[in-house]
């Protein structure tokens, strides 16, 4: 039986009064694509939300939620037709349809059952879509399905309690006080909404900063405190980078009503490298030099460009994929290598759970994750937890 440990620090989140500081502490380690716009001949819309399981332990309950939204071309509500179809272990497709209801579940219990009398367990393969309106919508199709995987166990681990106060000091490793100029960090403070400042950073190979900084426009490289290079770059508060090992940066950025990805070469040269149209992209990570984009509702990784197929989980490298699952009782992680899910452990604590800001394999089998803790409210001292999970 596996047992496994996990080393929990925490960091405060939020905006620092002097400046914005990132850092690393001593004592843990931090670190959906198939459209679902509208497909038809007629002027209305329709778009689908369905929440993939992701991974599953043998013998639960497998239900999926499903919900159409459907409007006409005079912006009024319709009615719409869910259409939920299943792989079986033969390679055919059943399919059940129903009415769009807010309390729409299709139940994949039987099929998770069957995935699970594997030794090694299984995926259950599945696609989604929905008519109405004069319109159709999918999630998944035939040819690349959306897809949760079904473990034969997965062991549990309590997050042990962090009383503030009891954590090691950190290292900073970038700071810029608040102002403009090139080595200052951009900040809109007003009285009563969300400030705004720089949005997003990446680490380079080479212990580069790159960090996104929309009140200014610009994007910056830092290394050991020194600037680098800045590129303008327009950019909104919702702005995601990642770095590849060639240094050429890939921005996720809103584009007017569209979600665009552009490229940063170490020259400063910009591209445009793909425009998603109003897909919900949320996240941009890259695996080697191939960029992929996490698009939601579809809730899968999606490559830009020939070469890589769609995946559920977060690709990383040598093919394999870092299957992970939020709520707020539990967070789940797993190594998908060769259709087989490898290290699948269940995270739970007395605190409830965000949302997984972060999640790495570490290389040895384990995890570093970094997730937001849920709280009534907000705060600007709500606490992040840095997580290092390991098999012993």
């Amino acid at each position: 039986m596996s047992r496994w440990k996990v080393v929990a620090g925490v960091v405060v989140a939020g905006m620092l009064s002097t400046g914005l500081a990132l850092g690393v502490s001593s004592g843990a380690s931090a670190g959906p694509a198939e459209r679902s716009v509208p497909a038809g001949s007629g002027n209305g819309s329709v778009r689908l939300f369905a929440t993939n399981p992701t991974l599953v332990r043998a013998g639960e309950r497998v239900s999926i939620p499903v919900d159409a939204v459907c409007a006409t071309a005079r912006h009024r509500v319709c009615s719409a037709v869910v259409r939920f179809s299943e792989r079986n272990a033969a390679g055919a497709w059943h399919s059940a349809s129903a009415p769009s209801s807010t309390m729409l579940r299709f139940d994949l219990s039987a099929p998770a059952s069957r995935a699970a009398a594997n030794a090694s367990g299984g995926a259950v393969e599945y696609a989604v879509g929905a008519s109405g309106g004069g319109t159709n919508a999918t999630l998944g199709r035939a040819a690349a399905p959306l897809r949760f995987y079904v473990v034969p166990s997965m062991p549990v681990v309590r997050v042990p309690q962090v009383p503030f106060g009891q954590v090691r000091t950190g290292r900073t490793v970038l700071y810029l006080p608040w102002g403009s100029g090139p080595n200052a960090a951009g900040l809109i403070a007003p009285d009563e909404s969300a400030g705004e400042g720089p949005s997003a950073f990446d680490v380079g190979r080479d212990g580069s900063i790159t960090l996104l900084d929309p009140v200014q426009d610009r994007m910056g490289v830092w290394r050991s405190g020194k600037r680098l290079r800045s590129v303008h770059l327009p950019l909104t508060g919702r702005a995601d980078v990642s770095v590849t090992p060639s240094g050429r940066a890939f921005v996720l950025d809103l584009s007017g009503a569209s979600r665009t990805v552009r490229s940063v070469d170490g020259e400063g040269r910009v591209a445009t490298v793909a425009d998603l149209g109003n897909d919900l992209g949320s996240e941009i990570r890259t695996t080697g030099e191939q960029p992929f984009v996490l698009r939601e509702p579809l809730d899968a990784w999606t490559p830009l460009g020939p070469g890589a197929p769609m995946s559920i989980g977060q690709p990383s490298g040598g093919g394999g994929q870092l299957l992970r699952i939020a709520t707020e009782s539990s967070v789940r992680l797993g190594l998908l290598s060769g259709g087989t899910v490898r290290n699948p452990v269940e995270l739970r604590s007395a605190d409830r759970f965000g949302e997984i800001a972060l999640a790495e394999a570490d290389g040895t089998g384990g995890y570093l994750a970094v997730l937001h803790m849920w709280r009534e409210g907000s705060n600007a001292a709500d606490p992040v937890w840095s997580l290092t999970t390991r098999q012993l």
